[in-house]
């Protein structure tokens, strides 16, 4: 069982961590080899690492740049920076609607 505290520090920490390396949660994630879920509950401070995931954070947060990107390299990412906004949608779904709607109109 979590205390409220122990949780809240590991939220700070983790929160700091992805704020100075500019990393998404699912790059910590996959650093580390749990969930996306489970970053996330860590950061709301729900949940707290255990022993061997609270060791491997302190590790990645002493890593310089060069080192945390052959590591996400590694681990077959890139960057470790989320892309802002949605994913875009296919482009053949529009005209296909406008098709229907005329296809509509016309019978009617």
């Amino acid at each position: 069982i979590c205390s409220p505290a122990a949780a809240t520090d590991w939220a700070g920490k983790l929160a700091g961590l992805r704020a100075r390396h500019d990393l998404s949660q699912r790059a910590v994630a996959e650093l580390l080899g749990v969930s996306l879920n489970t970053v996330w509950m860590w950061e709301q401070g729900r949940s707290r690492p255990r022993a061997a995931q609270a060791e491997a954070l302190e590790e990645l947060g002493g890593l310089s740049a060069a080192a945390l990107k052959r590591r996400l390299k590694a681990v077959g990412l890139e960057e470790g920076r989320a892309k802002p906004g949605r994913k875009p949608k296919a482009d053949v779904a529009k005209p296909a609607r406008k098709v229907k709607r005329k296809a509509r109109q016309r019978k009617a």
